[in-house]
């Protein structure tokens, strides 16, 4: 398989790996360690030039630190519920499972597992193994957490590679964070209440709790209706733990008191205390 690959690097990183020390008419002939496993492989690339770094713009985001091509014959094509729209992917390329709580690669998944999007999760609805010739692949690594988003849904993907000994290090969901806080509307709820989550997620961390679910930090925990399906179930605002205990915070909507959770309000929070009984529980008025 023949994979051509651009980089963005530092110039501290080509001293550390001795890139551009020697050339041949003018180009480079350095040998570099590199593994892709969505395209399976590992082993060493030629480096055929060194230029200089393009213009970054300004603005929000990540900055793609590499782009990478090559032919497979290894796909497969998912769809996701709520959408007809097809994801095709190298069976190894890793996806973000919520059933798993960690990256997975698409030939492991299963029909009606969730998967992680850009505003919670999707289940699984198809899995076909694409049969015929090779036809181009590409991958991206993206700058601080390493994962991207792909589809209408949004489906977090994640670059699992190295190159030049490097790794890509652990899933990091500040991206996740930015287009929480920066957004408004759907489930997670006006800007307002957005950043008023996001302040007390904060303060939670300061006060040693790590949030595990909720407020940009990661997905919200969900708690199935009685019937194990989407009706009458609930989403929690901010799950966190702290030496063993478990701690769920949801912000509320009141009545004209502004200390009287409203109805919804108050069913929701008896759902979260009855499957969690012993967990600690609170009810924040929004402002």
């Amino acid at each position: 398989m023949v994979c051509l690959i651009d980089l963005l690097r530092p110039a501290s990183w080509l001293h550390e790996h001795r890139i551009g020390w020697t050339a041949i008419n003018g180009r480079a002939t350095d040998i570099i360690r590199i593994r892709l496993p969505e395209f399976g492989l590992d082993g060493f690339a030629a480096v055929l030039s060194v230029a200089p770094c393009p213009t970054i713009k300004p603005g929000p985001g990540r900055v793609v630190l590499m782009t990478s091509r090559a032919l497979s014959d290894d796909l497969i094509t998912l769809t996701l519920r709520g959408t007809a729209e097809g994801i095709t992917a190298t069976s190894t390329h890793p996806v973000y499972s919520e059933d798993r709580s960690a990256f997975v690669p698409v030939g492991s998944l299963a029909i009606g597992e969730r998967v992680r999007t850009a505003d919670g999760w999707a289940l699984v609805e198809t899995l076909t193994r694409e049969r015929g010739a090779p036809r181009p692949v590409c991958n991206l690594e993206v700058e601080e957490d390493h994962t991207f988003l792909v589809g209408e849904l949004g489906l977090v993907s994640h670059n699992d590679n190295a190159v030049g000994g490097g790794g890509c290090g652990s899933f990091a969901p500040t991206g996740l964070r930015d287009r929480y806080i920066g957004g408004s509307g759907g489930r997670w709820g006006s800007r307002g209440t957005r950043l008023f989550n996001d302040q007390i997620a904060s303060r939670a961390e300061r006060s040693g709790w790590t949030v595990r679910g909720g407020a940009g930090r990661a997905s919200e925990e969900w708690i199935p209706g009685p019937r194990g399906g989407v009706a009458g179930g609930t989403w929690v605002d901010l799950t966190a733990s702290k030496g063993g205990r478990t701690l769920r915070i949801q912000t509320v909507s009141t009545l004209s008191d502004g200390i009287t959770p409203t109805a919804d309000e108050i069913s929701a929070a008896f759902r979260i205390r009855h499957a969690f009984p012993n967990d600690i529980l609170w009810l924040i008025p929004k402002p």
